[in-house]
């Protein structure tokens, strides 16, 4: 039994040391001048956009606005960070694409 066990750790061994070739990795970092396309990137279809604090100006606020050479839209959500005031925050989409809608909610008069 314990010649089988040291038989079996020994080949183990062998095999990882005969077959242990090195692996090597690069990391690329691609670095985007402002105002500046990369034509291989795919194109960006959604941005996080966020503003405020501000007073309340609703449950929702629709925004439109350029980035990347591209235009977005959509609504943004309002967050209460006290005070009386509001951060607005939410996903804006490519204008060229569709654009999701907020859904009503029922709200307590």
């Amino acid at each position: 039994m314990k010649k089988k066990v040291f038989v079996l750790m020994f080949s183990t061994l062998l095999c990882f040391s005969a077959f242990g070739n090195p692996v090597f990795a690069e990391e690329s970092v691609a670095v985007e001048k402002e105002g500046e396309v990369n034509p291989e990137w795919a194109p960006v279809t959604r941005i996080w956009h966020e503003f405020g604090p501000v007073a309340y100006q609703g449950r929702t606020v629709y925004i439109q606005t350029t980035k990347y050479r591209a235009s977005f839209e959509g609504y943004v959500s309002a967050r209460n960070v006290g005070g009386g005031l509001f951060m607005y925050e939410g996903y804006l989409y490519n204008s060229q694409g569709p654009i999701p809608i907020p859904s009503k909610v029922k709200e307590d008069k």
